[in-house]
């Protein structure tokens, strides 16, 4: 699913680029001057970018050589870097202040956008089974479902998708969700958690008859500088999240 899910956003994104060259004009590129609540809501979305962080534990697990999860986590984070940056500046470039916050729908409807889009489904359909199934296993944990029950398995996924739905279709404006979720959730389990946790590894006392852990001073350094900055840009990005949320331009969801 991981192979399925990264391939199939990699051409997505190939194919996102080409349309976007061909859409190149010298007259739709405008600077525009955006505010801290701008500025702070695409920062939780930077954020929510990263979300997929959570799950390295489960990963490094399954791995059959563990000792190259380092060059596995350089890999990636070098790979989606890539096409981040191809999108975002490839869009930004040719559409300007036009583009929209999903920039597919910014361009027009040809054959490469609908692959593309077909592609990208796929990679959503993959990367969520990934990213949701230890949500799903660990709300099974925490109600003491038994691992041999379908039907209370089922019962426990199905309820979870439904609360999503619902999230979903009460909040259009996914973009304002997206950036509240990166800005609370992902900063903590992405930015905060793992850098604090990493520092009390390394600062509690030693059993007897066992190696202590040397941790350098800089890489101390760069997690607290990754804690204040988790801690700070997430405050500030609920804050404008929050605000995109509930503004005045809020859509109305469907069942209403």
């Amino acid at each position: 699913m991981g192979l399925l899910a990264f391939g199939s956003s990699v051409v997505a994104c190939i194919l996102y680029f080409i349309e976007m060259m061909n859409e190149a004009s010298p007259y739709t590129f405008r600077y525009g001057i955006h505010g801290f609540m701008d500025f702070f809501l695409a920062m939780g979305t930077l954020m929510f970018a990263f979300g997929g962080a959570s799950t390295f534990p489960t990963i490094q697990n399954d791995m059959a050589d563990k000792s190259k999860f380092g060059k596995s986590l350089q890999y990636g984070f070098l790979a989606v870097l890539i096409l981040y940056l191809l999108i975002a500046i490839g869009g930004y470039a040719v559409f300007g202040e036009r583009v929209l916050p999903n920039v597919a729908l910014s361009m027009a409807a040809t054959p490469l956008t609908l692959a593309a889009n077909v592609l990208m489904a796929i990679h959503l359909l993959a990367a969520f089974i990934i990213i949701i199934n230890p949500v799903c296993q660990e709300v099974e944990e925490l109600y003491s479902v038994p691992r041999d029950s379908v039907g209370w398995r089922m019962a426990v996924r199905v309820s979870i998708m439904l609360a999503l739905l619902f999230i979903g279709e009460s909040i259009p404006r996914f973009y304002t969700i997206l950036a509240l979720i990166g800005a609370t959730t992902i900063a903590l389990l992405t930015y905060i958690l793992p850098s604090v946790c990493y520092l009390q590894l390394v600062n509690q006392p030693v059993p007897e008859g066992q190696t202590p852990i040397e941790s350098p001073g800089w890489m101390k350094m760069v997690c607290y500088e990754v804690i204040a900055l988790g801690i700070v840009g997430g405050v500030a990005a609920s804050i404008s999240a929050f605000g995109a949320i509930f503004s005045t331009s809020m859509a109305v969801p469907c069942y209403l």
